[in-house]
């Protein structure tokens, strides 16, 4: 096995990293929002696929003026 043979992440570990219940998470599964992989009864997340989450939903907003901007 290589670096990436963590690449794949389990529920329980999406759930408490980004502080979301198991209802979201099956809601981001459920319409597409997270991509996973099931073997068995288990579901895994890719790491990337996370972020990538992550990024696409990135809005900075700003104190001063209060804007919000992608």
């Amino acid at each position: 096995m290589n670096d990436n043979s963590f690449e794949w992440v389990d529920g329980q570990h999406v759930m408490q990293k980004l502080l979301i219940s198991a209802r979201t998470l099956q809601t981001f599964r459920t319409n597409g929002t997270l991509p996973f992989s099931r073997i068995g009864k288990k579901i895994y997340y890719k790491r990337s696929d996370i972020e990538q989450v992550l990024q696409n939903n990135y809005i900075m907003f700003n104190l001063r003026d209060k804007t919000v901007r992608p």
